[in-house]
Formats: C-alpha cells, structure tokens, sequence
C-alpha cells in the first residue's frame, strides 16, 4: 500500500515533497508542498505527515482541496 507521497524535480533544480493528508475519516485530501526524504506509500494521517518543522522542511503549503500540487509547482518555477 502507498500513502501517495511524491516528489517533484524541476529544471532549476528544485525538489519538492507532495504528500495528500486525510485530515478526516471520508478520505478527504490535502496537499503539503515541501522539501525532504521520502518515506513509502493513498493518503497519511496528519499526525503521520513527515512534512513538518521538525524534519526540516520549510515553506510549507496546505493547498485548497481540487488545486493541484504539479500546477501550483509550476506557477512557482
């Protein structure tokens, strides 16, 4: 099983974390753009996410549910 975590490299050499949280029981999603190691596999629990403070990560974004995190990658490149 897969929680859907990804990165993304783009051509200026920027790598970004993508991670859909389920922030409640219906499996509804919310994206984190961030910046470090991978970890495997849907959907984590928020108290799972890697992508905190704490990990390193900054610059971090909660995007509205039904954007897209490969769009809003690239409106940032």
């Amino acid at each position: 099983m897969s929680n859907g975590r990804f990165w993304v490299g783009t051509a200026s050499g920027r790598r970004f974390c993508v991670e859909p949280v389920e922030d409640r029981a219906d499996l509804s999603l919310r994206w984190d753009v961030g910046g470090a190691p991978q970890a495997e596999g849907g959907a984590v629990r928020e108290r799972d996410s890697i992508i905190t403070p704490e990990n390193g990560f900054t610059n971090i974004v909660i995007l509205p549910r039904g954007t897209s995190p490969l769009g809003y990658i690239n409106a940032l490149e």
